[in-house]
């Protein structure tokens, strides 16, 4: 009777149950002594209600309590609990009391389930509460990532838009197109681990001697509360600092730098600190986009195609002719900062003044290049990832008010992306 009682309940959660064994199962349940029968059939049906999303769950926690007859604390709880129902048993209702014994075994199971999921359930360290395009992977599959979502230790997000992260204390890290965050394990010490790319932080006050830290390839940042930018991929780490006061540790041999706010910091390999006042007057000359409009209408497409979709700019031509575009705005004295992407041509230009003066941009494949320019009176200063340009002259004449331009040799694509500008 065993192994066809087995059959039957296969049958049963299978869906392949014909008439003729449906009513056998149906009488062998309807027998007083039917208790463990019942407790078959019960059992997974509650348990498959306390799980709805999670299929695994309820086959791994069945396969255990049928594994594990030892005296564990799960299987204990489920003794007493049918050794107490059955001190209750009233012999002439012994129908009524077995389906109450079985009901109280689907009680006892599922509360020992549910603190035995809890306790190797993986604790949510932020959620993602701003998302366009982006995936995890998450155990070695990929995930799409959604508005609500709880991110683990050990996840790695790749976006392809804007994404915000969000921790408890109200901490929020604003992730920018193509950048690439890993949730590290050792949430002791870093609580997010850029890989590449650029985040915008606002970090809650933290507790003294409990930092936010974020970690890169190159550089460690340590934080109590501020705002700053960060930028990194695998052989640089660049630091904007708004407000507060961070300290930059430099993987390689320790060194390391505290920042205050207004200032800037890159570690690179084979290069000491690169430290300089970025900010002055703060709330009289504040950052603004570059770009303030999807449809660039503050911009001359004079050569090729220009789209501004998820905060990239790209230009390009069909025909492989010249890419340029010019602001319809004059600038003098001004800083520029932005990250550019050069693909299909080995350089591209930022023109400044009306194409007076101008710097080219080497190509890195396909990584960004962090653009720095500054210009003030006569003087015009450009790094490219940390690199000294040296201007070039277009009309060649004093410097003066003028459009910026950006332009690639034909054939190229350009994108630019974090544009940010102040005069």
């Amino acid at each position: 009777m065993s192994d066809q009682f087995d059959a039957m309940i296969t049958g049963y959660y299978d869906g392949t149950l014909s008439d003729d064994d449906a009513q056998r199962l149906a009488a062998a349940l309807s027998g007083s002594t039917a208790f463990a029968m019942r407790e078959r059939v019960l059992f997974p049906s509650l348990l498959a209600q306390a799980f709805i999303v999670d299929d695994a769950v309820v086959r791994s926690v069945s396969e255990r309590i049928d594994a594990d007859r030892a005296a564990s604390t799960m299987v204990r709880a489920v003794q007493r609990s049918i050794t107490t129902t059955k001190r209750r048993r009233r012999p002439a209702r012994t129908y009524q009391t077995a389906w109450l014994a079985a009901a109280s075994l689907a009680i006892a199971l599922l509360t020992a389930v549910i603190v035995l999921s809890d306790s190797h359930k993986p604790q949510v360290i932020c959620h993602v509460t701003q998302i366009g395009d982006a995936h995890l992977h998450r155990n070695g599959s990929r995930v799409a990532v959604f508005p609500g979502m709880g991110l683990v230790v050990g996840d790695h997000v790749k976006v392809s838009s804007k994404a915000k992260l969000t921790w408890d204390d109200g901490s929020i890290v604003t992730l920018n197109p193509g950048s690439e965050v890993d949730i590290p394990r050792e949430q002791k010490r870093f609580r997010l681990t850029l890989r590449r790319g650029q985040l915008d932080a606002d970090i809650t006050p933290q507790q003294s001697g409990f930092p936010f830290a974020i970690s890169t390839s190159s550089a460690q940042i340590s934080v109590l509360g501020t705002q700053f930018q960060l930028r990194a991929d695998e052989q640089q780490t660049t630091c904007d600092l708004h407000h507060g006061a961070v300290r930059m540790l430099r993987l390689s041999d320790q060194q390391y730098v505290d920042l205050t706010a207004g200032q800037t910091a890159t570690i690179a390999a084979h290069q000491p600190f690169i430290a300089s006042l970025i900010k002055t007057l703060t709330d009289e000359r504040p950052w603004q986009p570059l770009f303030t409009s999807v449809t660039l209408s503050d911009w001359q497409q004079q050569h090729g195609t220009w789209t501004f979709v998820d905060d990239v700019v790209r230009g390009q031509n069909a025909a492989g002719g010249k890419v340029r575009m010019m602001s319809h705005t004059a600038y003098q004295d001004l800083e520029l900062n932005c990250r550019i992407r050069i693909l299909g041509a080995e350089m591209a230009e930022v023109q400044v003044g009306d194409y007076n003066w101008f710097v080219e941009v080497p190509a890195r494949g396909t990584s960004w290049v962090e653009i720095h320019l500054r210009q003030q009176g006569k003087n015009l200063q450009v790094t490219a990832d940390g690199v000294e340009l040296i201007p070039k002259p277009g009309a060649g004449v004093a410097m003066r008010p003028g459009p910026i331009s950006f332009y690639v040799m034909p054939g190229g694509t350009l994108e630019i992306t974090a544009a940010r500008l102040r005069q």
